[in-house]
């Protein structure tokens, strides 16, 4: 038996099968424990990381710095947009359709899709209707993901999804204020950090999860998951209520987990909903490392940003999709993983900035 959401309800959510195959092989090591200490601000990372390089930080006004190195200006951050990106690249990740235009002119794959005024409800209706596939929904410049709903499959939800969209677009004067449709694709989201010419860290973004020893109750597991992510320097500033997503969903919290079973104890992957990452930086293939490095120079002037994928498979670029490119987008996440090594992408973004500063 199954919910307009497609949850089992009696067993719980079905997880993508493309990211319970990578949890089974990569989530089973032990959360890193960060010692009780709490996540820095991406100012405080680009500043830790200017003064490790003996670079001088003056500050401009609220949270902008400039970097200088003796009387040369390295560059400079407001939180975690740095000066590496052209104004072209800051255009792009404030419209999802002009960053999308970008890969299409270079080939790359990205999912087919159409946007529309938001005014215009009638017009996607139709649109969605002519598709062969579950659909996505989503603002065509968005803050931390929001408003993005997939495995659209009926109208009802195609509805409620646009509205959600609508709500969640970005205010500012120049973010582009349309609301996209795509085709669903599965797979595991990847972010990947590019600075350069080298990808400097990616982290496969998933649902808070545990998996089954075969010996403890879901409750018990569920337990020590909830504690540790409580913990998390990052995670732990947002909020989930495991036990309850567990109940609304029908997993069996007092019987005992089956053994290798991946329990989904989230709806999605972002942070703010219950998300976790495992770091993937040394799992991914040299062709999908070379498919996110082509993604960013595919928008003019870009020298970082964060490259967001759907892959069937870590290892291959076989089947994979690219879904964004944003220089906006945080980093601390790599510096903080829930699984994994920590990545000191601060760092590569300040010499980055010191490169580029000696032409």
């Amino acid at each position: 038996m199954t919910d307009a959401s497609g949850a089992d309800l009696n067993t719980g959510p079905a997880m993508n099968p493309h990211v319970t195959e990578f949890l089974r092989s990569f989530g089973r090591e032990t959360p890193v424990d960060f010692g009780g200490r709490r996540a820095d601000s991406p100012s405080a990372l680009l500043s830790g990381a200017a003064r490790r390089n003996k670079f001088r930080l003056s500050k401009v006004q609220n949270n902008h710095y400039v970097i200088t190195g003796g009387r040369r200006v390295i560059g400079g951050f407001a939180v975690h947009l740095t000066s590496l990106p052209s104004a072209e690249a800051l255009r792009a990740s404030m419209s999802l359709p002009l960053a999308k235009r970008h890969l299409q002119l270079e080939g790359l794959p990205v999912p087919p899709g159409a946007h529309f005024d938001v005014d215009h409800l009638e017009k996607a209706i139709a649109h969605f209707k002519g598709l062969t596939k579950a659909a996505v929904v989503k603002p065509a410049a968005s803050t931390h993901g929001a408003g993005s709903t997939t495995g659209i499959t009926t109208e009802r939800e195609f509805r409620d999804a646009w509205t959600a969209a609508a709500s969640a677009r970005r205010s500012d004067a120049d973010a582009d204020q349309r609301l996209i449709v795509e085709d669903h694709v599965e797979g595991l989201d990847v972010r990947a950090f590019v600075v350069g010419e080298n990808v400097v860290a990616a982290n496969a973004r998933v649902p808070l999860f545990c998996i089954g020893d075969g010996s403890r109750t879901l409750r018990e597991q569920v337990e020590e998951v909830s504690a540790r992510r409580s913990a998390h320097p990052l995670f732990g500033k947002f909020d989930h209520d495991a036990w309850g997503y567990a109940i609304e969903t029908g997993l069996p919290l007092d019987s005992r987990t089956e053994k290798d079973r991946v329990y989904q104890l989230s709806p999605g992957i972002n942070m703010r909903a219950g998300g976790v990452t495992v770091d993937v930086t040394d799992h991914m293939g040299s062709a999908l490392k070379d498919l996110a490095v082509a993604a960013t120079w595919a928008i003019p002037g870009c020298k970082a940003a964060a490259v967001d994928l759907l892959l069937p498979d870590i290892s291959s670029v076989e089947g994979a999709t690219i879904l964004d490119v944003d220089v906006q987008a945080g980093f601390a996440t790599h510096h903080y993983p829930w699984i994994g090594s920590r990545r000191q992408v601060a760092d590569a973004l300040i010499k980055k900035m010191h490169e580029n500063s000696r032409g």
